[in-house]
């Protein structure tokens, strides 16, 4: 692998968009700020930061601030706490009615089905609120969006075996959204679900499978699906994105700890995290026009393959059955995935449908989906795998 390059970006102005989210997002009379209380830094004395983003343990700052994060790394993004405003009681509406809410089917959206109950959570509605709270046929669930990170994550929000509610802090470390909980108060990394400064430090949420796609093609593929609509009590203009050109640009707009030139910032990747001690990161369009990869990652066999049965999202699966690694190929047809060892054939979702082997299914692996940047600036040990 080659090394990874370890330098700090400067910030690039970013008044303009400040300016756009401050004004069109406005603050509820919270800390103008942006804080979550006093973050004294103890930089000088605090212990060199890991690969991971974090420091190996929790340390503790002279006011009594728990951390795992450095605390003069923390960025102020411009609105105040809640100044982006979660949505906390979304309302949806049936998929057909995409056209009457104005959405655009190219543009991206988060999916996620529980007990068959499926919704969609579009990025230009999303990008102006960062955070859903939702309940889904009674599981609490945290939608999440950092635009500047490109990261949809999904995450079950229990804080102490309670479910809470998360909201947008106004702050960021490595570029990334930094949320924080309405029952201690505390900051979470999004690209890492980790709480990072306050009294839940140390404490992980896990993650709840979810897709990213076109709009067009989640619609495709589950018609049946909810969608979240603009009626979310607040008063935005849905049809822009404040963000602008950022997507496409080679910009970043706030420092990150490393970055690393095998691949182009914005990048889209698909990232993999093996029981926090190996992690591999592989780009979607690579994935895409040279897959299925099939994989090790620490010491477990992945295969990592885009499901054209949904809008080419990328999927990850454990290739291991009752001991048994296989090896994966696309079939003759290119309808189906058939394996080496058996001859068994597979959906691209991971289900044996025909063969020794029919009626199996793989071990699904939840992904990290995002800018490269994002991923590796948490990562920065990270494996990448490229075609060769």
């Amino acid at each position: 692998m080659n090394a990874p390059r370890r330098n700090l970006l400067p910030v690039i102005p970013f008044l303009l968009l400040v300016t756009t989210l401050l004004v069109a997002c406005g603050g509820n009379g919270a800390d103008e700020t942006g804080s979550n209380g006093p973050l004294a830094s103890d930089a000088a004395t605090t212990p060199t930061i890991g690969p991971n983003g974090h420091f190996a343990e929790a340390q503790v700052a002279e006011d009594g601030t728990r951390h795992l994060i450095p605390l003069d790394a923390i960025r102020n993004g411009g609105p105040p706490k809640d100044g982006i405003p979660s949505i906390d009681a979304p309302r949806f509406a049936g998929a057909d009615t995409w056209e009457k809410l104005g959405y655009n089917g190219e543009n991206l959206v988060i999916g996620v089905e529980v007990n068959r109950v499926r919704r969609a959570y579009p990025f230009q509605v999303i990008v102006w609120h960062e955070i859903v709270n939702d309940v889904i046929d009674g599981k609490p669930l945290l939608i999440s969006y950092c635009p500047l990170c490109g990261t949809g994550i999904v995450f079950e929000p229990e804080v102490d075996g309670e479910a809470v509610e998360f909201g947008v802090s106004g702050q960021l470390y490595n570029s990334d959204l930094l949320m924080y909980d309405r029952k201690t108060d505390s900051l979470w990394s999004q690209v890492t679900g980790t709480a990072v400064v306050g009294e839940a430090t140390g404490a992980v949420l896990p993650l709840y499978p979810s897709e990213i796609m076109t709009w067009d093609d989640w619609q495709a593929t589950y018609p049946d699906s909810e969608v979240l609509t603009t009626d979310t009590g607040h008063t935005r203009n849905y049809a822009t994105d404040p963000y602008g050109g950022y997507y496409e640009d080679g910009d970043l707009w706030f420092p990150v700890s490393g970055l690393d030139a095998r691949l182009p910032v914005k990048e889209r990747i698909t990232g993999v995290e093996i029981d926090g001690t190996a992690y591999g990161a592989y780009p979607d369009t690579a994935v895409l026009e040279h897959g299925p990869v099939n994989d090790t990652l620490g010491d477990v066999p992945l295969l990592v393959v885009a499901d054209p049965d949904a809008g080419n999202t990328i999927r990850v699966f454990e290739r291991q059955i009752e001991g048994l690694t296989l090896t994966f190929q696309v079939s003759d047809d290119g309808a189906s995935l058939v394996d080496d060892e058996t001859g068994s054939h597979w959906s691209f979702a991971g289900e044996a449908t025909a063969g020794d082997l029919a009626g199996s299914r793989l071990p699904e692996v939840i992904p990290v989906k995002g800018f490269w940047f994002a991923w590796f600036a948490f990562h920065q040990d990270t494996e990448l795998w490229q075609p060769q």
